[in-house]
């Protein structure tokens, strides 16, 4: 990744992002909401943003530097067609697409058709495009995340991505093994990687180790792919050596998967050691992240890097995973994270080594803090106006 803090690359059109933005939830809202935050202050032009009907400008906005255009709501094709060609009589020539290849809802038509005709219609309209691109399916295991791992789907996903590439000036990926990927199974000729930005680098680290404390984490939108009743069994193991143990939910189930409160649940009503806490508002996570003593991610895929580990690394929280690709990746980068193999048995011996290794736990908070820092929202804003320059200057 390489930063510049150049002159403004957008000053001449301004620049249109579309994505989902909160109150939208999951779908790389948060993401959005992020880098919009740092890039308003470095573009001296007009941001528009088209995103999910969601939002209410009224209510949730007041900001002149941002034009935001509620357009388009899930599963909705005359939505995605009208979002379509309001983008490209639209008189900006940069626009920035941040996409994940079920941004457009569940369908698997509205996802095909957003991915594709969005880009096509910006390029032939003469715009510079970029895209974010969270995910590639290929590195998905799709049975994981309640699709069929079919021809029609594979089929479906492989043209997808390949449209998309071929109509995109500039592909950016967050996972480094992506850019391989993509280069050789799609031909995408201009794909690079800035790494997904990290929350909580402006305050002191909260986090302190803390020997009487024993309550275990995990944190996010609530997804199938999680397993969470793993981590409820590693702790069931723990119980009887650590009496005080106990496993705090903190999130809301992702907006494509509505029942996954129901097994959160469930989960409660068999292990009195669980405690779901719902969403947590996030000027009130540094207080909370004091009262926890690790967090663990057990993923049995990863859709995209892992947003959750840059969200808990500025906090300096040492953070248990899965050992799914994408966490390894963010292992070899020096994040302050433990991955282990996807069971119980592994899970459990991970948390009781980091309760009774201090200066392992003391070591994972460092470097997770470290890792924070180097991947702030500044300096991965600061790295995607050096591509706004480059496309203004093509």
């Amino acid at each position: 990744m390489q930063t510049n803090r150049g002159s403004d690359t957008t000053q001449n059109n301004g620049l249109i992002f579309v994505s989902a933005y909160p109150p939208a939830k999951g779908r790389n809202s948060e993401f959005a909401e992020a880098l919009i935050n740092e890039l308003k202050r470095k573009i001296s032009k007009e941001i528009t943003l088209f995103t999910t009907k969601e939002f209410n400008c009224n209510i949730h906005f007041n900001e002149k530097k941002i034009k935001i255009i509620p357009t388009f709501k899930p599963d909705d094709l005359f939505d995605i067609a009208k979002l379509g060609f309001k983008i490209a009589f639209f008189k900006s020539r940069l626009i920035h697409f941040n996409f994940h290849m079920r941004i457009f809802g569940k369908s698997r038509i509205s996802n095909f058709l957003g991915l594709t005709l969005l880009p096509i219609l910006a390029k032939i309209s003469k715009k510079k495009v970029i895209v974010t691109l969270h995910d590639v399916p290929d590195n998905i295991i799709l049975e994981k995340v309640n699709l069929k791992n079919n021809v029609i789907n594979r089929i479906g996903i492989f043209l997808a991505v390949k449209i998309l590439v071929k109509f995109t000036d500039i592909v950016v990926v967050q996972v480094k093994n992506y850019v391989k990927k993509l280069k050789e199974r799609y031909g995408c000729r201009n794909v690079v990687w800035i790494p997904h930005g990290a929350w909580f680098t402006d305050i002191p680290q909260p986090w302190k180790n803390n020997n009487s404390n024993y309550n275990i984490l995990f944190i996010g939108y609530l997804n199938t792919h999680k397993n969470i009743e793993i981590l409820t069994l590693a702790l069931q193991t723990l119980k009887e050596k650590y009496p005080k143990i106990q496993l705090i939910i903190a999130g809301r189930p992702h907006p494509d998967y509505p029942d996954e409160i129901l097994r959160i649940k469930n989960l409660i009503s068999q292990f009195k050691f669980v405690k779901y806490v719902g969403y947590i508002p996030k000027n009130k996570v540094p207080d909370f992240i004091k009262k926890i003593r690790l967090a663990v991610l057990p993923y049995s895929t990863c859709t995209g890097t892992s947003g959750i580990v840059y969200f808990l690394s500025g906090l300096g929280i040492p953070i248990i995973t899965s050992n799914a690709p994408e966490f390894l990746e963010l292992k070899k980068q020096e994040a302050g994270i433990l991955p282990v193999k996807l069971n119980p048995k592994d899970i459990a011996e991970a948390i009781e080594k980091i309760f009774e290794d201090e200066q392992l736990a003391d070591d994972l908070s460092r470097k997770t803090r470290n890792f924070a820092l180097n991947n702030s929202w500044c300096k991965i804003a600061d790295a995607y106006m050096e591509l706004y320059r480059k496309l203004e200057n093509a």
